[in-house]
């Protein structure tokens, strides 16, 4: 009997870990999708950024040291200087207003997902409590 409840455990784990690689991979997908269509265009498709003018992506300590920010700065964007990886960045980014909050979730989880290390995951409420607290 003990190791029918072990065996069961098992497969509930399993079963549970892997609708989670679903979500997130399906989150990171859709993520994918709409940052080649809003972002990869400064950003570049490999998070590099553009020379000097616009800030790389990939490995960006910013993104690591901010993520809380991110959500805001897709949407609103950003008028002011930013430092990243000890460069400073003056050029203005647009802000997507038509963007939803599930859109900039997606974003948010693909750019942390594919361009940090660490591979940071946010979920939508927080993302949707960061945008309705941006500029506070």
């Amino acid at each position: 009997m003990k190791r029918f409840n072990w065996l069961l455990l098992l497969s509930l784990l399993v079963f549970a870990c892997s609708d989670v690689n679903t979500n997130l991979l399906h989150t990171v997908s859709n993520g994918r999708m709409l940052y080649e269509e809003h972002c990869a265009n400064c950003h570049q498709s490999n998070g590099s950024g553009l020379a000097q003018l616009i800030p790389p992506l990939n490995r960006a300590d910013y993104l690591v040291n901010y993520p809380q920010q991110i959500p805001c700065i897709i949407k609103f964007g950003m008028d002011s200087a930013i430092k990243v990886n000890e460069q400073v960045y003056h050029l203005k980014m647009p802000s997507n207003p038509q963007l939803t909050d599930k859109d900039i979730y997606y974003i948010t989880q693909f750019v942390l997902y594919n361009f940090t290390d660490s591979h940071a995951i946010i979920n939508d409420s927080e993302v949707a409590l960061q945008l309705k607290n941006c500029g506070k």
